[in-house]
């Protein structure tokens, strides 16, 4: 079986992968697949995990992974944060040049009379 310290797959979720591959969606600015993986390994309960394992290591191991969702749920916090920044900041570069503004409204009247940074 897995060693001392790895986290067998469970339910079809291979919890190392899944986590590496939010992790790298996530730094990519992927953050609907990242959320999607980070979902996937929180959805399998530490009691799934250690079911399989001798019962000497069951205590020990379940806190470990007590402890590894508390950091990945804090990870998927702080990835909603700045998926909740972005949609605030609205359109903006080619998507906004293509919903008709091209630029801000608030850029406009703060540097009346230039286009854009270039323009200096």
């Amino acid at each position: 079986g897995a060693g001392p310290g790895v986290i067998a797959p469970s339910a079809g979720v291979d919890i190392e992968r899944d986590v590496k591959t939010a992790r790298e969606q996530s730094l990519l600015g992927n953050y609907e697949a990242s959320l999607e993986r980070y979902e996937a390994v929180l959805g399998v309960t530490p009691e799934a995990l250690v079911a399989t394992l001798p019962n000497s290591e069951r205590r020990a191991t379940a806190d470990r992974l007590e402890r590894f969702q508390k950091q990945l749920r804090e990870e998927v916090q702080l990835l909603r944060r700045i998926t909740a920044e972005w949609a605030d900041l609205g359109d903006f570069g080619a998507g906004a040049a293509a919903a008709g503004g091209g630029g801000s409204a608030r850029a406009a009247n703060e540097a009346p009379g230039k286009k854009d940074m270039l323009d200096d």
